[in-house]
């Protein structure tokens, strides 16, 4: 299951000079509908953006000089470029839907991915282009843009060694708490856990006893607990429990992650991607990120909790009535068990419930009681349950006994 982790193919083209050109890209079916390309303009200057890709994807690149353009992703077969016409190019390129995810690129250069007249293929790619823009992730954005990031999906080789354990008697920094119900996502996480250098305990979560995945976890991390809990409360379920029991009690900050999907197709699955590989790029994406939300939290000791600014809601893209959705009575119902009044709730988490916190600041929702027998058995509901109010009360959480959530700082190569 672990395997290994492969350099993606790359493929160049040759602009020989200004105007318009159709390029066309094939490559083998991938989750990720997206590749990789760097343009090179004659006088040296680059600018690499992703692109969406299905698996015969047409672009139409204007150009405003001789360039090379380099495209990486899995799966490239091949690609193609020729000249067109200003006619042919205006015919290419009259749908506006196309039009609006042009890229701009060099000055007087752009790429338009010709997606909507693809078939079936493209008509699901824009939709999931669409939902993921009403979330603040257009094609042009550096929510989807930047690097490291969602997309950068070339990821580093992983250690050869498995991870090191901390010298006896001493405890880890932090812990991470992973709950897993898809197993088949552990590589995403294994790859950027294995480049942290800071000793932390990996406690893993998920519905099934699974020798293969213990092995494949174990092989990168040999004092991880893997825990097997029943279907209930999604990722929350099990994070409860975890509390309630003592796992968490001796470590001073916890990352908790989960295995985001929302679907194997349709234009919810692209959403679930880019929401994970947002958290994983965000929260654990290179060892410098970890060390500086470390250093934050010890040299803040009001500073609680810690998440992705993507992701933090209500904001621009979702406002209050939507990130409430059908939680709202069963939130403030929560609330007012922990002493918070309706009036001083105050509506501010990070959607998807993925987030670093402080110890004491899990004390307050401690206080409910909750075990994993309190959640219903997974049926798929998408809102209105248990899981969701907790979701929505975790930002409340340091606000009551007066600490402060803040953004994680993205860093950029």
């Amino acid at each position: 299951m672990r395997g290994s982790i492969k350099r993606h193919p790359m493929l160049r083209v040759t602009v020989p000079k200004a105007g318009s050109f159709l390029l066309k890209i094939r490559r083998q079916p991938q989750p990720l509908p997206f590749v990789r390309m760097e343009l090179e303009t004659e006088d040296g200057k680059k600018r690499a953006f992703f692109v969406p890709a299905l698996p015969l994807s047409r672009y139409v690149l204007n150009v405003s000089g001789p360039a090379r353009l380099t495209v990486e992703g899995t799966g490239l077969e091949s690609a193609k470029l020729r000249r067109l016409p200003p006619l042919r190019a205006r015919i290419l390129t009259r749908r506006k839907k196309d039009r609006a995810l042009a890229l701009p690129l060099a000055e007087g250069s752009c790429l338009i991915p010709l997606i909507n007249g693809a078939g079936p293929k493209g008509k699901e790619l824009s939709k999931s282009l669409k939902l993921i823009r009403n979330w603040g992730f257009s094609l042009t954005s550096d929510n989807l843009q930047r690097s490291p990031g969602p997309l950068d999906n070339i990821l580093p080789d992983p250690p050869k060694a498995p991870a090191t354990s901390p010298p006896a008697g001493t405890t880890p920094r932090f812990a991470v708490v992973l709950h897993l119900y898809y197993r088949d996502l552990w590589p995403e996480f294994e790859s950027r856990l294995l480049s942290l250098d800071e000793p932390f305990h990996l406690i893993v979560t998920t519905t099934q006893k699974d020798r293969g995945f213990e092995n494949a976890v174990r092989a990168a991390f040999p004092d991880a607990q893997i825990l097997v809990y029943e279907n209930r409360g999604r990722d929350i379920g099990p994070f409860m429990q975890l509390l309630h029991d003592g796992y968490l009690d001796r470590f001073p900050f916890i990352c908790k992650l989960h295995g985001k999907r929302s679907g194997e197709s349709g234009p919810r699955a692209l959403f679930g991607t880019v929401w994970r590989l947002t958290h994983i790029a965000d929260l654990i994406g290179t060892k410098e990120q970890v060390k500086s939300i470390l250093a934050r939290f010890e040299a803040d000791p009001r500073l609680g909790m810690i998440g992705s600014p993507r992701f933090r809601v209500p904001n621009e893209y979702i406002g209050p009535e939507a990130a409430w959705a059908k939680n709202r009575e069963m939130t403030l119902h929560l609330a007012a068990k922990l002493g918070i009044a309706e009036d001083d709730f105050r509506l501010d988490f990070f959607a998807g419930t993925m987030f670093w916190i402080r110890r004491e600041a899990l004390n307050v929702v401690r206080e409910l009681g909750l075990t994993l027998d309190d959640f219903p058995l997974e049926t798929g509901t998408v809102d209105g349950e248990l899981a969701h109010a907790l979701e929505r009360l975790f930002g409340a959480l340091p606000h009551r006994d007066g600490m402060t959530t803040e953004y994680v700082s993205i860093m950029i190569e």
